[in-house]
């Protein structure tokens, strides 16, 4: 069966459909011609936003990596600074950064949120925010067990679930201010 017929002027993937202004194509690519589009999802139309959700991921991932550490019993105290980051760790906040990044960016792009996000209506993004959070939440979980599969090692939910929350939040409060943007333009 062929999909419905888009009505003109919406976003088709959207959570919210038909609630985001969808701009006009470029005239050097006709609409449908990607490789997104032939999947029946929609591309990211704010590319600059793109690349800074991955720099906030890694930021997140950096904080969460340090302040692990820190709270670690064997830290030796800030005094003892500049301490060496071992191998270990920034394996650690590699995967960690790569885990966050890809769950947030294919949620984003499932749910339009490179849409969304050029307008400015905080209770959309924050909502559009949330939606992608839980898509991300999914893609992060299935990695975890798959890790857990195959090291067959054990995962500290508490950890986990302070991830996952310090992600939306993060997260969404980004994307807030990102969205600020696009009222001052």
């Amino acid at each position: 069966a062929a999909p419905p017929p888009r009505r003109a002027g919406t976003a088709s993937r959207s959570p919210l459909r038909g609630t985001v202004p969808r701009r006009a194509p470029g005239p050097l690519r006709a609409r449908g011609s990607g490789p997104l589009e032939k999947l029946g999802v929609e591309p990211p139309e704010d590319v600059p936003l793109l690349g800074l959700d991955l720099v906030a991921n890694l930021s997140l991932a950096l904080l969460i990596t340090v302040a692990r550490a820190a709270a670690d019993p064997a830290f030796p105290g800030w005094s003892a600074a500049p301490a060496a980051p071992s191998a270990a760790s920034l394996a650690d906040a590699t995967l960690l950064s790569l885990r966050l990044s890809l769950g947030w960016g294919l949620g984003a792009v499932k749910n339009g949120g490179y849409v969304v996000a050029r307008q400015f209506y905080p209770d959309l993004v924050l909502l559009n925010a949330f939606v992608t959070w839980v898509d991300a939440s999914i893609v992060g979980a299935a990695w975890v067990l798959a890790g857990v599969v195959a090291t067959g090692s054990a995962v500290d939910v508490q950890v986990l679930l302070a991830q996952m929350v310090l992600h939306l939040l993060f997260m969404s409060s980004w994307r807030l201010l990102w969205s600020f943007r696009a009222r001052v333009e």
